[in-house]
């Protein structure tokens, strides 16, 4: 044998005795990681998979095959693939988390409560989705970052959810007593921003079905509660509001709603306010509909 071809191959064992390796490295350590994330979310959530997995590259936890239900309960949801990013397993309450869910089934035939509302829009047995989350929650200065909440639905739409809460404590004790500190909260700004993916459409189709109209006139008949409405009005930025919400009624695609206050609100001031125009100049809330 050459010695040329002598060290191809002692290379090419090493390569194989390192892959090996590293394999079963990456077994142990996602191993341990999804035990640690099983015993943070065990009070409420009961986990079942076929198989996990270690990205070693991104050190991201890949989760086949997942079977979950709340404790106790034995409807279950299917999911083919839990990702998780990044995860606080130092807290009973994580204080942070990042993790996509991809491909879970939801089976409207054992939905909980009645799906017929959905099957009268034309959805009928499986309905596929994905779920993002990503959050921050700062100790130090009590605020709640929703970097983001996106929830994407086959044939339905996207919803993205983005939200600043302060003075908010996410501990047990913090989250058990929240009804009675909800009014002292304060919103910093969140947004929500919805592509539609024909939900719109057949909804309404099915409420034009219900007048025995085709959907050009029940459309029209839409437009027209709105003008009327508009006519009421005399804030241009309600006006403004409303025209956007009619354009994304006319063509639906894509509808943002933000809120960004000049500074952090109270709820509890938020709940006082009975004017709808006084409360969109606090919360300094904008509507825009946007088509592709």
């Amino acid at each position: 044998m050459s010695k040329s071809k002598g060290i191809l191959i002692g290379a090419v064992l090493v390569l194989i005795v390192l892959y090996a390796g590293v394999k079963v490295w990456s077994s142990r350590i996602a191993e341990e990681r999804l035990a640690e994330v099983v015993k943070t979310i065990s009070p409420v959530i009961d986990l079942k998979y076929d198989d996990v997995s270690l990205d070693v590259l991104g050190m991201n936890l890949h989760i086949k095959n997942a079977l979950i239900s709340s404790r106790g309960q034995s409807e279950e949801m299917k999911i083919r693939e839990i990702v998780i990013y990044d995860f606080d397993d130092k807290s009973k309450i994580p204080s942070h988390l990042h993790l996509a869910c991809n491909d879970i089934e939801i089976d409207l035939a054992r939905m909980g409560r009645d799906p017929g509302i959905l099957q009268e829009f034309g959805y009928e047995d499986n309905i596929l989705a994905n779920l993002r989350i990503n959050y921050y929650y700062n100790k130090e200065n009590k605020e709640l970052k929703v970097n983001d909440f996106t929830l994407s639905v086959d044939d339905m739409g996207d919803l993205n959810f983005t939200l600043r809460i302060g003075n908010i404590a996410l501990t047990p004790e913090g989250l058990s007593e929240l009804l009675f500190k909800f009014p002292e909260l304060t919103l910093i700004g969140t947004q929500t921003i919805y592509k539609d993916d024909s939900l719109i459409d057949r909804i309404i189709k099915a409420e034009a079905g219900h007048k025995n109209l085709d959907i050009k006139e029940y459309k029209t008949e839409i437009m027209e509660i709105i003008d009327e409405e508009i006519e009421k009005v005399k804030d241009k930025d309600v006006i403004k509001m409303m025209k956007e919400f009619k354009k994304f009624i006319k063509t639906p695609r894509k509808l943002s709603i933000s809120l960004s206050p000049d500074k952090p609100v109270p709820f509890s001031q938020i709940s006082g306010v009975k004017d709808a125009e006084e409360l969109i100049k606090l919360l300094g809330i904008e509507i825009y509909s946007q088509g592709f």
